[in-house]
């Protein structure tokens, strides 16, 4: 006759009938089904001790506790993370310990600025997608000239008027100066909402009229996610814009003496034709990207507010 089971070991089995009553376990296969992993990853983190069964039924199958798909997250965000199967099992094994805590924080900081870095090559893809597909409306309806909608929008600034005011050298030395500082202050920074492969630019509403717009051309730049006021905000308008697509070849931009004056009189005579005020500043972005070959036809998107 076998020796009395003692209290202690008596409660035990009582409360894994119970659990086994409450929490209808897995198989091995179900759990891995669960997990959207597979039995030999089981296997081998059972055989590891990073992940044990919470019995083993009488036909000798590994049985898993559905609760137990929060370990297995835990352990697979530490993998992804960066951690090896030998320090999350270390890691675990003290789940006190200083250690695991200042690991969690560490990954959990990592994680932030990743999905900060995919966040912002989202929105680049993004804005790059929206102006492929205009161009290729543009390129399809073949119009030249069209009325649209448009909300409003917001940007941050820099005068590059200051480049264009000298007939000398200096004129492209002081562009690429302002260009530098437009992408040393804006270009990479973390509070960027939204990054662009195209430049947008901005033309004054007076200068647009009196055919000098290298005397009022802004670099349009996106918002910051908190602004605080300081340098230059401006705002596009809702409204009603007259859209005009010009087309240009990069080696008569690039070799051009001088700002071309005459770039911008298509749509003055297409707003007169119209019998259309221009109501606000001009705005140019760039719809085509640059692949290297300088003859190559550069497509912009040319909107003013009309009324």
């Amino acid at each position: 006759m076998g020796q009395p089971h003692s209290q202690a070991a008596t409660f035990q089995e009582h409360a894994m009938d119970e659990f086994l009553v409450d929490h209808e376990l897995l198989k091995s296969g179900q759990f891995a089904d669960l997990c959207q992993t597979t039995k030999e990853t089981l296997r081998h983190w059972r055989s590891i001790g990073l992940l044990k069964p919470v019995a083993v039924s009488e036909s000798g199958y590994a049985l898993y506790s559905p609760l137990q798909w929060a370990d297995f997250l835990l352990i697979t965000s530490l993998q992804d993370s960066g951690c090896s199967l030998a320090d999350i099992r270390r890691y675990l094994a003290r789940p006190t310990a200083a250690e695991l805590d200042e690991v969690l924080a560490e990954r959990v900081n990592a994680l932030k600025a990743e999905r900060q870095r995919l966040l912002r090559r989202q929105r680049l893809l993004e804005n790059t997608l929206r102006r492929t597909r205009a161009l290729d409306g543009w390129l399809c309806s073949g119009d030249r000239f069209r009325l649209e909608e448009c909300a409003e929008a917001r940007f941050r600034d820099i005068d590059l008027s200051c480049a264009f005011a000298k007939k000398d050298s200096a004129a492209a030395s002081e562009a690429q100066q302002a260009i530098d500082i437009l992408t040393e202050r804006y270009g990479t920074t973390p509070d960027t909402d939204g990054a662009e492969l195209q430049n947008i630019y901005r033309i004054g509403r007076a200068a647009f009229l009196d055919g000098h717009p290298e005397t009022d051309f802004h670099a349009c730049l996106p918002p910051a996610k908190r602004y605080n006021g300081n340098g230059n905000q401006t705002v596009r308008a809702a409204g009603t814009y007259l859209k005009w697509l010009r087309t240009t070849c990069i080696a008569d931009e690039l070799g051009a003496s001088a700002f071309p004056h005459g770039a911008y009189d298509e749509l003055r005579r297409e707003l007169d034709r119209r019998n259309l005020a221009p109501l606000g500043d001009v705005f140019e972005i760039e719809l085509s990207l640059y692949s290297g070959d300088w003859t190559e036809t550069v497509y912009t998107e040319v909107s003013v507010r009309v009324g």
